[in-house]
């Protein structure tokens, strides 16, 4: 794909109607069971179908999935028909089924209802007490939105793969500094900060440096970038099999960074994380709500 291709690849509403080859993906796992038991009751939340409604009018001429683990047992019929029904007088919107993707189907990490050992403290292991289980629910959408991209770009040959989180509430989709960084390196993504506490016990955090998110990412269509996804997918597998318990906020974002860094050298020659980042994303109550396309 050329840079000029990839430049004016996404579409806006008054330019085209029809959907192009790029598709801008949400991923909903839900935690537990979910039955609808009243009126305006989805398996989704209906301020994230509100979301995607949005994002798809004002992109129109994009493709937009959402992706829900649609196993009856995490989601029944009903529900799943309510969400349906909610989207579907809008055209380029899907509802998919992350079932239908073979990795996420066959990997026993994301059997419904599947609990994992959870990490015991120093007294816990002396008195040999039961920390309990943990559903690592985290880890399990962090990893299925690798999974999705991977596979919009491998199998369904979409140009260029979006994931965003559902609180972002304008994707991007025209943004300046996003194509210069899709044409220049092929991925971009969002950056958020660390912060370090304050002396003062009163005080909010200081932020002391930028780091990347995972909650918006975006990657052209090359076999650099596939290979980078299936490489992230890999590591996260093996880091899992390895793994003998956890905590409830164990997550994909470590190996994220590590593999951001590593694409950044490759890439830029410097091993910035935050190379590839094009805006910055809330990652505490404490962050600037200065920063656009976030909802307070």
């Amino acid at each position: 794909m050329t840079k000029a291709t990839i430049k004016n690849s996404f579409v806006h509403s008054s330019e085209a109607e029809k959907p192009s080859k790029n598709i801008l993906n949400y991923v909903w796992i839900n935690r537990k069971a979910f039955k609808s038991e009243k009126q305006n009751d989805y398996g989704v939340p209906k301020r994230y179908l509100e979301r995607v409604i949005e994002n798809a009018q004002r992109y129109k001429g994009n493709q937009f999935f959402l992706w829900l683990d649609q196993d009856e047992s995490l989601l029944d019929a009903e529900s799943l028909q309510d969400v349906k029904s909610f989207l579907a007088e809008f055209e380029n919107i899907e509802v998919k089924n992350l079932r239908d993707l073979d990795e996420y189907a066959s990997y026993d990490f994301f059997e419904p209802g599947k609990r994992f050992k959870r990490w015991q403290t120093p007294r816990q292991k002396a008195e040999k007490e039961d920390a309990g289980t943990v559903d690592l629910i985290w880890a399990r959408v962090d990893l299925a939105r690798i999974m999705v991209l991977k596979h919009c770009l491998k199998t369904l040959n979409a140009d260029i793969a979006v994931y965003s989180d559902f609180d972002i509430s304008d994707v991007f989709l025209k943004n300046k500094d996003l194509h210069e960084l899709l044409n220049q390196y092929g991925l971009a993504c969002s950056s958020g900060e660390v912060f370090m506490m304050s002396s003062d016990f009163y005080g909010a955090p200081d932020p002391v440096a930028s780091c990347v998110e995972n909650g918006y990412i975006a990657a052209t269509n090359t076999p650099q970038n596939i290979s980078f996804l299936e490489n992230l997918i890999g590591a996260t597998k093996e880091e899992i099999s390895q793994k003998e318990s956890f905590q409830p906020t164990d997550n994909g974002y470590s190996l994220f960074r590590e593999h951001i860094s590593k694409a950044a050298e490759e890439r830029t020659g410097d091993r910035n994380e935050t190379a590839f980042c094009f805006f910055k994303q809330p990652t505490s109550k404490f962050s600037d709500p200065r920063f656009l396309g976030f909802d307070y």
